[in-house]
């Protein structure tokens, strides 16, 4: 596990990744993860699909630079305008920006966005042309979305909107594409035996829908529509579900983008609020109204726990996502027995137009035994110039490694 540093210190990632402990399935032994899929309900394991990520000793698209120390806290995000970094994380206190030059030198600028007295729960915040938009979850299942100008005073803001209809506001996700504010959600089909609980891990149900809502909003935060991004993925083993939770979108063609985690173990195995297994990222495709176009995927290992996709984009003819992945060595994640962390170690998946794997890299190196104590979650990705920025939080700090790409 990194050393605790100063704020904004700088420290080269690229030790070897430190050895892994604990017993568990090694590539090659299928027969836990065989067994695991035999104890879902309704679920043919024929459809499961295999992927083997390409992880190189050192990467080949890009090489390590500095890993900058971006305070402490939870739900880093790191934002670029006008040569002008905005760094937001989550505190005790509430959200906090603080912004830095292009070399990373604090500027003196800094706020709360959280209002005296609101308790926020869950964050993201996104980049607009004329400011930042950030979705706050607040207590009870309300959600609320506020826009901030550059010198971070509140300039819009939605009504506080009620979860409804199997909605779960909960681990969302912003993003502002051609003008519009799309607001990321959950939605469940309540008829099924899921009912209305609050549970975020879930009996998968082969034929029940869960997904992606989004409310999408103009750019002063009036609603416009709210959609249902109901998708079928046949790739995995509950084509009608994907994690609303966790997610990201983005625009590339005019399409609508969505990576998004897959579900595909029983929980009714697994005590509450512990790891549901195996789940695996995909990206998924919308037209402009919001029907279900195509997917992609899995576009991660297969061995290991993928999901917490929060990080994605695209420029330059490649796909970037971030993500949270548990291995193995990291807890019984992959069998009926359940347990295993939220947080693991984040990867970065780089990919082609056709979505085809051009390589993965390994963010961070904790340990299993630092993943127990608590690993990295929460990752995003910036692009700026030839520079990449995969921000998360972990057991010691939030952080921003990164990359040079490579010509």
């Amino acid at each position: 596990m990194r050393a605790p540093l100063l704020a904004l210190a700088f420290l080269a990632c690229t030790a070897p990744l430190a050895a892994q402990e604990g017993a568990g399935p090694r590539r090659g032994d299928t027969s836990t993860i065989e067994e695991f899929v035999r104890h879902m309900l309704g679920f043919d394991p024929a459809r499961v699909a295999r992927h083997e990520a390409k992880v190189h000793t050192k990467p080949q698209t890009a090489s390590f630079g500095r890993c900058i120390k971006l305070g402490n806290g939870l739900f880093p995000r790191v934002l670029f305008h006008n040569e002008k970094f905005f760094v937001a994380v989550a505190q005790r206190s509430g959200y906090r920006v603080e912004v830095y030059d292009s070399e990373w030198k604090a500027t003196g600028q800094k706020a709360d966005l959280t209002p005296t007295g609101e308790r926020q729960v869950d964050q993201d915040l996104a980049l607009g042309p004329d400011g930042l938009y950030q979705f706050a979850m607040l207590e009870g299942g309300k959600g609320v979305v506020r826009k901030f100008d550059w010198d971070l005073r509140v300039v819009a803001e939605s009504p506080v909107f009620r979860a409804e209809n199997g909605e779960r506001i909960l681990d969302q996700n912003i993003a502002v594409l051609e003008g519009r504010v799309y607001a990321g959600s959950e939605f469940r089909d309540v008829t099924r035996r899921w009912g209305d609980g609050p549970q975020q891990n879930l009996p998968p149900d082969a034929e029940a829908a869960r997904g992606v809502r989004v409310r999408v909003l103009d750019a002063d935060l009036a609603l416009i529509e709210s959609r249902d991004l109901a998708a079928r993925v046949e790739a995995a083993a509950a084509p009608t579900q994907h994690w609303g939770l966790g997610a990201s979108q983005l625009l590339v063609d005019g399409v609508h983008c969505v990576f998004a985690a897959s579900p595909v173990g029983n929980v009714e195995h697994f005590k509450e609020g512990e790891s549901i297994g195996a789940r695996q990222v995909f990206l998924l495709r919308f037209d402009g109204k919001g029907a279900f176009l195509d997917a992609s995927g899995p576009l991660t290992d297969t061995d290991c726990d993928n999901f917490w996709c929060t990080g994605s984009w695209h420029e330059d003819g490649r796909y970037y996502v971030s993500y949270t992945c548990l291995g193995p060595e990291d807890g019984p994640v992959l069998g009926p027995e359940g347990g295993g962390s939220d947080q693991g170690n984040i990867r970065l998946g780089v990919y082609d137009e056709s979505l085809q794997e051009i390589e993965t890299i390994e963010i961070t190196n904790y340990s299993a035994k630092d993943v127990a104590r608590g690993g990295a979650h929460r990752s995003d990705v910036l692009r700026v110039g030839d520079r990449l920025y995969v921000s998360y939080d972990s057991s010691d700090g939030c952080w921003a490694q990164e990359l040079i790409l490579r010509p």
